[in-house]
């Protein structure tokens, strides 16, 4: 009876390691069957980081260099090394009496000046101040040709009147420009000369003045 129990028992325990060894078989076959989540996607939980390198406490960065305090920065030479700054001084050009222009004093000479009104003086006793232009001759109103050298002159509408012949025509004038006269003939009409105007012809003007100037200021009176 004794033998038969230990039997039985070495039966079991023969059978728990033939289990065992199934067991382990069996786990080593399921590893290699390819369901096993890849390494590459999923990081092992059991594998750690290398840990980074800690400085060593006990290591500390190597010290800069102080300046010596005895060293000092070199000094100047003198100070007439050191150049002084210049003021800058602005001279103002001098003016000299020479330079200043004196002032022309206009001379205005009085028979240039147009009138503001009509001119002075009547028939009797002449006229003052008349408005002188010139004109180019030829067959006049009183019916006679004239050429501009000729001393002859257009009388005013206003004093030559109408009528034909008219009885200005051939009557005889002084006139007077600047110390200068000279007696002329009435042989025309001048429409366009205010009341004692005178047209007059080339020559005639020309004696008195230049034709430059368009027109001069007479004095100038009946003489027959």
């Amino acid at each position: 009876m004794r033998q038969r129990h230990i039997l039985t028992a070495a039966f079991a325990s023969i059978l728990a390691t033939a289990s065992a060894a199934v067991i382990t078989v069996s786990a080593s076959a399921s590893e290699s069957t390819g369901f096993a989540t890849p390494a590459a996607c999923s990081p092992n939980p059991t594998t750690k980081p290398p840990k980074k390198p800690t400085p060593n406490p006990t290591t500390k960065p190597p010290k800069q260099p102080s300046p010596d305090p005895t060293t000092k920065p070199p000094k100047r030479d003198s100070a007439a090394d050191e150049p002084e700054p210049q003021a800058t001084v602005a001279v103002a050009p001098q003016a000299t009496v020479a330079d200043v222009p004196e002032p022309q004093a206009t001379v205005v000479d009085a028979d240039e000046v147009e009138p503001t009104g009509c001119p002075t003086g009547n028939p009797k006793t002449g006229f003052t101040h008349a408005r002188a232009t010139f004109y180019s001759t030829g067959l006049g109103a009183c019916g006679k040709v004239s050429n501009d050298a000729d001393f002859i002159v257009a009388l005013n509408s206003a004093q030559f009147g109408v009528g034909y012949p008219n009885p200005q025509c051939g009557k005889k004038i002084k006139i007077t420009y600047k110390g200068k006269s000279a007696t002329a003939t009435i042989v025309d009409e001048c429409p366009g000369c205010s009341y004692a105007g005178l047209d007059l012809s080339p020559g005639l003007f020309q004696h008195f003045a230049s034709q430059d100037k368009g027109a001069i200021y007479v004095d100038w009176k009946f003489t027959g």
